[in-house]
C-alpha cells in the first residue's frame, strides 16, 4: 500500500468515518488515536460518522474511550440520526409512525415525531 503524506493544515475540519478508519471490529487501526490527538492539539474541529444505525452516540463514544480517545456524544453522527434529521426536514405536517425505540428517539430528537 502506498502511503501519501497529507498536508492536514489545508483542511478546516474533518468528518471521520469510524469502522475501517478508526477501528476494525474490536481492533484499533494503527495511527488512529495519534491522528485524533493531532487534531485536538491543533484545535481542528472534527466529528465522527458511522453508518452503524444500531449504536447510540453514547455507545460509540464509549468504544472510542476504550481506545483512549476522548470523544463526546455530540461529536458523533450516526446514519439513524442523519435519517431522522432528513425525515424531519421532508415531513413537515405529516404523521410518522415509528416502531423501533432507538429510531423513535432519533426522530423525536429531530422534532418530527409527536
Amino acid at each position: 500500500m502506498v502511503k501519501e503524506k497529507i498536508n492536514n493544515e489545508q483542511y478546516k475540519a474533518y468528518l471521520i468515518d469510524l469502522d475501517g478508519t478508526m477501528y476494525m471490529g474490536t481492533d484499533e487501526i494503527d495511527g488512529a488515536k495519534q491522528f485524533i490527538d493531532y487534531l485536538n492539539v491543533k484545535g481542528i474541529p472534527h466529528l465522527y460518522v458511522t453508518n452503524n444505525s444500531t449504536k447510540t452516540p453514547e455507545q460509540v463514544t464509549e468504544k472510542l474511550r476504550e481506545m483512549h480517545i476522548d470523544a463526546k456524544p455530540e461529536e458523533v453522527v450516526t446514519s439513524a440520526l442523519a435519517t431522522a434529521d432528513y425525515i424531519s426536514e421532508q415531513s413537515q405536517g405529516i404523521s410518522i409512525y415509528v416502531r423501533w425505540e432507538w429510531f423513535k428517539y432519533c426522530v423525536n430528537r429531530s422534532g418530527s415525531c409527536h
